[in-house]
């Protein structure tokens, strides 16, 4: 108790300090910004967001408001993109006419093409009238479909883009190692692809840094399964060999048996070179095209049993530093939307949430942010409806948020919009178990048929979190 006391004490005071904190400076030894990112483990994450939270508000941009206030500001940029195009984006070979095609090529063209790529005017957080509290840095018109855009789709533009940089539409991301030679954990996640150091590569990576910081200032949670290999660089911490050893099992292995050679092997000073004859100083690119030197002269070098350590620490240095042009490039662009070097406040496992929100759907915390409209709590079809939500595995119920809020994960900080039940679809009434539930994912809101029981009610449910996920689906121009 006398600790959490003193914890307690030292965040209250940090929360009128840390805003005033010059985080630039926090690689200098023995300031105030260089000591608070040494003690950032302690400091409480609410705490942190909260200021946080306040130096967003006093960066962002304010546009022009216009007299009518059911038209959006001045400058808030206006793109229009075609999910058609983005559809066949995977069926294309050639690398450039995939990003070309692909929704994050898209979205990146259009802001550069029509003079707006303005990364002051992204900065903004404006809240259209009809958007139901959705703070937003540009507007999206999805070309041949029938809907507007009232928060969701802009939404939606985020989802559908973090799908395709966890896919092979992108060469941005590939899997981890562990996914690639199925073993040890991490298999879902993926890592920053060491090849794409192009110009038009680093600019892309930019732009994605800039993607997390209109995220991060509208809201928006970015379903992103990144390890801590890329999340502590953008906090300012850095990367060591157990970041590396927790996606790739086999190179640990690998490493560690050279170092400390298991005692069934035989290996020892006399042996070593035998069983690595052809051992050099160097070691293959990510695409295996190239033989890449990991000291001077490498190529020519042997690891022998005396220098084997050097070799392990080489390598280790050299796989930490794979993709520090990328990382460079994506803390830029997130250095452009948000004052990046007060994210040195936030562990690298804050971060992640701030930027992916929560994994898991917390439903004791979306029942508690439920309003019911027409339609009381207590009804027997509400009930069935949070029992099946209670029996979907973690999986189903990122699916079920994507369908009424076109997210698929809850905000690390507050909603900014309440979930809404609502009364059954008008069409509903006299027959509601031959009816699907409807959703308006700008308003977050779910219009659910009075079931008769709870079978039907996850049948139902279950059928449309999986087959109705793109809004409007049904609408086409």
């Amino acid at each position: 108790m006398a600790r959490l006391s003193i914890l307690r004490y030292l965040n209250m005071k940090l929360m009128h300090l840390l805003e005033l904190v010059d985080f630039s400076k926090s690689k200098d030894n023995w300031n105030i910004a260089s000591s608070i990112s040494q003690i950032r483990s302690i400091i409480f994450t609410h705490t942190k967001i909260k200021v946080f939270q306040k130096v967003l508000a006093k960066t962002q941009y304010f546009p022009t408001l216009q007299e009518d206030e059911y038209l959006y500001p001045q400058h808030l940029p206006h793109i229009k993109v075609k999910r058609s195009l983005a559809a066949t984006a995977k069926e294309k070979t050639d690398v450039l006419e995939k990003i070309k095609a692909s929704l994050f090529g898209q979205v990146f063209v259009r802001l550069e093409r029509e003079g707006e790529y303005n990364w002051l005017r992204l900065r903004q957080s404006s809240v259209g009238i009809l958007d139901a509290g959705q703070k937003r840095a540009f507007r999206v018109t999805f070309d041949g479909e029938g809907v507007d855009d009232n928060g969701g789709p802009y939404r939606e533009v985020f989802m559908d883009i973090c799908a395709e940089l966890q896919s092979n539409v992108l060469p941005l991301f590939i899997p981890s190692p562990n996914h690639e030679h199925d073993v040890g954990e991490n298999r879902e996640k993926f890592v920053i692809n060491p090849t794409r150091t192009s110009r038009l590569d680093l600019d892309l990576y930019r732009f994605l840094g800039q993607l997390l910081g209109m995220a991060i200032r509208s809201d928006i949670s970015l379903p992103l399964d990144w390890p801590s290999l890329i999340w502590k660089p953008l906090v300012g911490l850095k990367t060591s060999r157990e970041d590396l050893d927790v996606i790739d099992f086999r190179l640990s292995k690998y490493l560690n048996d050279i170092v400390n050679p298991p005692a069934e092997h035989n290996i020892n000073a006399e042996t070593f070179e035998s069983v690595y004859p052809d051992l050099k100083f160097c070691t293959i690119s990510a695409d295996g095209k190239e033989t890449i030197e990991i000291i001077p002269n490498g190529k020519r070098t042997p690891v022998t049993w005396n220098n084997r350590e050097l070799f392990v620490k080489k390598m280790i240095d050299y796989k930490l530093r794979e993709t520090e042009c990328q990382i460079d490039a994506i803390k830029e662009g997130l250095s452009e939307i948000i004052p990046s070097d007060f994210l040195q406040m936030f562990t690298w496992s804050e971060m992640e949430q701030l930027v992916s929100g929560c994994i898991d759907v917390d439903l004791k915390r979306l029942k508690d942010h439920t309003v019911y409209e027409e339609v009381s709590y207590y009804e027997d079809h509400v009930q069935y409806f949070w029992k099946v939500l209670e029996s979907l595995t973690p999986y189903q119920r990122s699916q079920f948020l994507r369908f009424v809020w076109a997210r698929s994960r809850l905000p690390a900080t507050a909603f900014s919009m309440p979930f809404k039940i609502q009364g059954p679809p008008p069409l509903s009434i006299d027959k509601p178990d031959e009816h699907l539930p409807t959703a308006q994912t700008c308003f977050f809101s779910l219009s659910l048929p009075r079931y008769s029981s709870y079978e039907i009610t996850r049948e139902k449910l279950l059928y449309t979190i999986e087959n109705c996920i793109d809004m409007d689906n049904d609408y086409r121009v």
